[in-house]
């Protein structure tokens, strides 16, 4: 199963944590609610701009994620190429007990051809929610 998603800009330099952070916070229902995750399930495809540091050029990137989440943990393994040869993964895994989240994200990216070892950045995510708020708190390390 594919469905299609518009990436208009992946960010300057997409980060595990704060992927993380956004999904889990996306995810997140009330105490007592039930959980939606299940309806991301499947394979998704994209298309935006990406470049491997701040100051590059952006360059045209397609992507592609295969997410997998029931009610109570979500996975995800995306991986985008860039049309001057960036090659970026980024997998995530988030749990959720009661309105409490953790996880950890991992992201390797590198220059298809350059002859670079690939560049890994690893973290994790925890967050609780209260009220109508998501709280989250990442960290990482390179």
């Amino acid at each position: 199963m594919f469905r299609s998603f518009s990436v208009h800009r992946l960010c300057h330099r997409l980060r595990a944590p704060l992927a993380a952070a956004v999904a889990g916070w996306i995810a997140l229902t009330p105490a007592g609610a039930e959980s939606k995750l299940p309806e991301f399930n499947g394979r998704w495809t994209g298309s935006g701009t990406d470049r491997n540091l701040p100051f590059a050029t952006p360059q045209p990137t397609q992507c592609q994620i295969r997410l997998t989440a029931d009610l109570t943990h979500l996975t995800s393994d995306m991986e985008c190429n860039g049309n001057a040869g960036l090659n970026k993964r980024v997998r995530l895994s988030i749990s959720f007990t009661g309105n409490t989240f953790t996880g950890s994200a991992e992201q390797t990216s590198v220059v298809r051809g350059s002859g670079a070892t690939p560049k890994r950045r690893a973290g994790t995510v925890a967050g609780v929610r209260t009220g109508e708020r998501r709280n989250s708190r990442s960290s990482s390390a390179a």
